[in-house]
């Protein structure tokens, strides 16, 4: 398997692990060499064909979303950058608080895969070109947690 995990919240409440495995299978399926936006797009294409609700606005006076929600689980994927990506868990929260989600999913890719996609549009370039990764979001999320609520349960694509 090539992926990576982590959880924040979860104090004995267990996401549904067929949500979780879907999601794992999906993670293990898509292409890793797919450039740009295609990249997440196609993942978001997956989480659609098994029945997650696609693009979901977290309030309707709001240009912000989330990419899915499932069986009261939501959905994020971010792997462009990183601090734009952040908004994300920002947004899962709030749908958490407003009780529109139970707990929430957010895929995104490892430091290796995020150097890899970087250097697929910029050939011999050794750096993540800041686009959001687990390496980085573990750590935030740690310290995100002592007032995130929303169980959070993180999945990583690795090369």
């Amino acid at each position: 398997m090539r992926q990576k995990e982590f959880s924040i919240n979860h104090h004995g409440d267990k996401l549904d692990s067929s949500v979780v495995d879907e999601i794992r299978l999906i993670v293990e399926s898509i292409d890793r060499t797919s450039p740009g936006r295609s990249y997440r797009n196609s993942i978001i294409t997956e989480l659609v064909k098994v029945g997650w609700s696609g693009k979901v606005p977290i309030h309707f006076d709001s240009k912000s979303s989330i990419d899915g929600i499932k069986r009261n689980i939501g959905v994020a994927v971010q792997v462009g950058n990183h601090r734009s990506g952040m908004l994300s868990i920002f947004n899962l929260e709030y749908l958490f608080r407003i009780g529109k989600i139970s707990s929430a999913i957010l895929i995104t890719q490892t430091f290796e895969q995020a150097v890899h996609r970087n250097s697929l549009g910029n050939p011999g370039v050794r750096t993540d070109g800041n686009y959001m990764n687990f390496q980085k979001l573990v750590p935030d999320l740690e310290l995100y947690s002592t007032f995130l609520e929303c169980p959070i349960r993180v999945i990583a694509i690795d090369r």
